[in-house]
């Protein structure tokens, strides 16, 4: 019976205790107001002017005190040179008076010279510091990538923004490869594919082949997403130009939605639309060694037929659709064969070819694996493009089709 009173006595004065000691706890060791942050969205990092230095440049946003909506924010840009990254963030606080808060960080901008000269050192602290996502955007800078951040948009947008908002809607127009952090880090430790990250550069009028209007004083300025970066051992080694870069999209199963022109053919060229991309490979040997062919289905949508040619009836029209397949399927070739080309020029396997032997033929890569760029300068790689026009449109002649007499079409 005693020892049952005692045992219900230490129970109680456990209880109490616990409760006691809820009071001394803290809630949230690591809790900051919102008025303490400074919401980081872009991060730029360039080469440092002394020897292991990087400049970092953080594109705050904040919101503005009275705005009409919640979509007015300033723009707050600060640049830094440490010697490792996470001090960065101590000469913030003391300018600002406010903790960089990085998990809002969307794009991560690295300048050209830094990028040559080597990124992965810098990048051990974004995969390490909690505060960090895997999940952000990987941008090569032709230039600083401070003067990136620091562009002077016509739409007075955030250059970070503007860059977010054309990376999640590449899908739209498949112009350009997109590459997180996390991706980047993930094909660090495989073998038999290098990666590569799209290249921005500012963009003055008439350069281009684009042109627009500035501002009155002449400072707006435009960026442009185009090509890629071809990367080994974390340093900038090669770039990609535009077709070179679509023809990567085209092997990599990686276009959405895009329009592709046809040069021309007895006087007609033709502009389609992609409805539906898939590419596959395979990895063969005969008794000359290896060989990779790549396979790619597309569907179509013929969007516009330039050029003048004889009233057709159905049976014509019938035959010309598929001449206009062979024109479209083409016209993807030559960029599917400018980015095989490029792949064993530089050789640096931007393709992820090693890779795709790898998981078809686990052996063969043991054999390649060693002296994997000689292979790749002399592996046959063969490519089978179907193109398939699904919807061509209800008239069947172009609007300088010849006519009749009466001013009317032949049929």
């Amino acid at each position: 019976m005693e020892a049952k009173k005692i045992k219900v006595i230490l129970k109680r004065g456990l209880i109490l205790f616990l409760i006691f000691s809820l009071f001394f706890l803290e809630g949230c060791w690591g809790k900051k107001e919102v008025d303490q942050l400074a919401f980081v969205i872009g991060i730029g990092l360039d080469q440092g002017k002394k020897p292991g230095d990087i400049i970092f440049t953080f594109q705050i946003a904040q919101p503005k005190k009275g705005g009409q909506s919640g979509s007015e924010i300033n723009n707050w840009i600060l640049s830094t040179e440490v010697t490792h990254a996470p001090l960065s963030e101590e000469k913030v606080f003391e300018i600002l008076n406010r903790y960089p808060f990085v998990g809002t960080t969307k794009i991560l901008v690295i300048g050209e010279e830094l990028a040559k000269s080597g990124i992965n050192s810098v990048i051990d602290s974004f995969q390490r510091y909690y505060q960090f996502r895997r999940t952000m955007y990987m941008i090569v800078a032709k230039g600083k990538a401070k003067d990136i951040l620091n562009t002077k948009l016509r739409n007075d947008q955030l250059p970070a923004l503007s860059l977010l908002g054309r990376i999640e809607e590449n899908k739209a127009v498949s112009s350009f490869p997109v590459t997180r952090i996390g991706h980047y880090l993930t094909l660090l430790s495989r073998e038999g594919q290098a990666p590569i990250i799209p290249v921005v550069d500012r963009l003055q009028p008439g350069e281009g082949g684009i042109d627009y209007k500035g501002s009155e004083g002449g400072e707006a300025e435009e960026l442009l997403l185009e090509g890629a970066g071809v990367f080994r051992v974390g340093k900038l080694v090669s770039y990609l130009t535009d077709q070179e870069s679509k023809g990567y999209l085209w092997l990599e199963n990686e276009v959405g939605t895009r329009f592709i022109s046809t040069e021309e053919m007895n006087g007609i060229s033709v502009t389609a639309k992609v409805i539906r991309s898939k590419s596959n490979y395979s990895v063969t040997q005969d008794e000359k060694g290896p060989r990779f062919n790549y396979q790619l289905k597309v569907i179509v949508a013929m969007t516009e037929v330039m050029g003048s040619q004889p009233p057709m009836s159905p049976e014509k029209w019938a035959a010309f659709t598929g001449d206009a397949e062979k024109l479209v399927a083409q016209a993807i070739e030559k960029e599917c064969q400018a980015a095989i080309n490029k792949d064993k020029e530089i050789p640096n396997d931007f393709l992820g070819i090693g890779r795709h032997i790898e998981q078809k033929n686990p052996s063969l890569w043991k054999e390649v694996r060693n002296n994997w760029e000689k292979t790749l300068q002399d592996l046959p790689v063969d490519l089978d493009v179907e193109v398939t026009i699904e919807h061509s449109g209800v008239d069947r002649n172009t609007p300088v089709s010849p006519v009749n007499p009466e001013g009317t079409r032949q049929e």
